[in-house]
């Protein structure tokens, strides 16, 4: 498959089947599968390392991408056995993949952390234990991986310990944050434009800065599933409201830098009616998937479908899978945001890429049915002649279509020769 990127188009590559109409931004969509090298549908993870290559972790272990080709590295190479997989992967400021995974010990009933450290470089992989050769200050079976999914544009590795305590990994040492006091010590963290720390609980949401004081603090009557800042410090977030065992509405709120209120944000069809609500049934509609951007694009996968929504909540792109097979069964598991305008989403069939680009068109005249355009020419003053049916006159500066003629034009062709349109 031609990996070139054509950022005017929108194109429907593999399994996907557009469906889209003017706007101002367009969407370049690829799928990639095991037909373009991929050694294993399910991606379970994806990276970027720090030359510029993807690292897409599968059931056979990881696949290195340079766009163009794959070179695949076994789990037997690097010390991994064929049915452990990792919960967790993340990149640290020498260029290393920490690969944290949860082990379980059925007859105690108990769940350990346990983490190695990858060297792309030199493709080996190292027990954390023989990492380090000075003390560290918390064990690694004590790592938190529910608390792992951490939103930083900056993509700095964090640890959250069970105990409550976060710390930030930079230039080989740990340096302590922040310790959660809270009975549930279970939290996430997103990184702001300002580089304060937004705690995560399941009941309330704190502001830290770098050095650990509280700066905000907000209750929350159902949990928060995921929250979001932008460039100018608002936040998002995601309440989940739970219905039974495994199903639950998401509602997402927003909150201005300035403003001590979060106030509701509602995502519209194109017809401007309201989208609706967002359900997660993995039974019948599959596994709610949810992200926004730093652009304001929302990515959501629900009720079967894949939709992207703009900053102002209206559909802009629903994206359909035609996989053979349920597209409830299509999983969004991780995302990697590589730019401004691209996205890398690893899913349970493949890989998914999604470009967005400017719209430099815009819509002169719509006509309803069948359009019978054809020739289309400038004068020096820079208006617009084109045949549709009878002639036209697009005018820039009035930015109005004058008809020129009712009669029938047959030719196909126009051009102004000595000021004389022919």
């Amino acid at each position: 498959m031609d990996k070139r990127i054509y950022p005017l188009l929108i194109t429907a590559l593999a399994f996907w089947s557009c469906l889209s109409y003017a706007q101002p931004t367009l969407f370049d969509i690829q799928h990639i599968s095991t037909t373009d090298g991929l050694d294993n549908l399910i991606c379970t993870h994806i990276q970027k390392d720090q030359q510029g290559h993807l690292w897409i972790y599968t059931p056979y272990g990881f696949s290195k991408y340079d766009g163009y080709t794959f070179n695949h590295i076994r789990k037997e190479a690097f010390g991994l056995i064929k049915n452990q997989k990792p919960d967790r992967i993340n990149e640290d400021d020498n260029g290393n993949f920490w690969i944290f995974r949860e082990e379980v010990d059925i007859k105690n009933a108990t769940t350990t952390t346990i983490v190695t450290i990858f060297d792309p470089k030199h493709q080996k992989n190292i027990p954390i234990e023989d990492y380090f050769q000075t003390p560290i200050p918390f064990d690694f079976s004590d790592i938190d991986l529910d608390s792992l999914t951490i939103t930083d544009a900056k993509n700095r590795l964090w640890i959250v310990t069970k105990n409550g305590q976060l710390y930030l990994y930079e230039q080989g040492k740990f340096k302590k944050i922040f310790e959660w006091k809270n009975k549930d010590k279970t939290y996430r963290i997103t990184i702001d434009n300002n580089d304060n720390i937004w705690i995560i609980s399941r009941f309330k949401l704190l502001q830290i800065n770098r050095k650990g004081k509280i700066l905000a603090e907000f209750d929350n009557a159902n949990p928060i599933y995921r929250l979001w800042t932008d460039k100018n410090n608002t936040i998002w977030k995601a309440n989940y409201q739970e219905q039974s065992k495994n199903k639950g509405i998401l509602s997402i709120w927003s909150k201005t830098q300035d403003s001590k209120i979060f106030t509701p944000f509602v995502f519209f069809n194109e017809d401007n009616s309201v989208y609706g609500e967002l359900r997660n049934d993995p039974a019948k509609l599959g596994k709610l998937f949810i992200h926004r951007d730093s652009k304001g694009y929302w990515y959501l996968k629900d009720d079967n479908q894949f939709h992207i929504f703009d900053n102002q909540g209206i559909k802009v792109l629903t994206l359909k899978a035609n996989l053979g097979q349920r597209p409830a069964a299509i999983d969004y598991i991780d995302y990697y945001y590589e730019e401004e305008n691209q996205i890398w989403f690893s899913t349970n069939s493949g890989l998914i890429k999604i470009n967005s680009a400017k719209n430099l068109f815009r819509l002169l005249q719509k006509k309803e049915g069948l359009s019978d355009a054809r020739g289309i020419t400038e004068d020096a003053k820079g208006n617009i002649y084109f045949i549709d049916k009878s002639l036209f006159k697009w005018h820039p500066k009035k930015k109005g279509v004058q008809q020129i003629s009712s009669k029938k034009a047959f030719t196909h062709n126009l051009s102004f020769i000595n000021d004389l349109l022919r």
